[in-house]
Formats: C-alpha cells, structure tokens, sequence
C-alpha cells in the first residue's frame, strides 16, 4: 500500500516552480495578514509554504507523504 504513496517522479515535477508561473502569488498573500499562523494541508514539497512564509508569523506544514516533507525541508533549509 506504501508504494504509492511517494512517486519520486511526481515529487520531480512538483519541484518545478515553473508550473506555478500563471498562479497569483499576491492573491495568497492578500488572505494573510501579518502576524497569523497558517496552516498547509497537503503541502507537498512546500512551494506554498515558501509564498505563504514570507508574510505570516509562523507557518505550519503537513503532507501524508514524510518523504515529501523531507524533499520540502531540505528545499526550505537551503
């Protein structure tokens, strides 16, 4: 049942910020106020949780998948 789970091709393309490109960045942050605590359900490798981190106080981030959140800590770390 694991197996499907983690797709490192998958986990490739969401990395590609590129595909974020036609997103409005600004209309995520206009629900942001300064100050708030944001939760990210199903974050991925964290490409929100970067946008949403620039505005709000704090920023937490959950994914079913551990591996994402690993590819997304290391993203975030370096």
């Amino acid at each position: 049942m694991n197996e499907h789970i983690f797709d490192p091709e998958h986990a490739e393309r969401l990395e590609d910020e590129s595909r974020f490109d036609d997103l409005p960045r600004e209309d995520i942050l206009q629900m942001i106020d300064d100050g708030d605590v944001v939760l990210d359900l199903g974050c991925g490798t964290g490409f929100y949780t970067d946008v949403m981190a620039d505005k709000a106080e704090k920023v937490y981030a959950l994914d079913f998948s551990g591996d994402m959140l690993k590819r997304g800590f290391r993203k975030m770390s370096s």
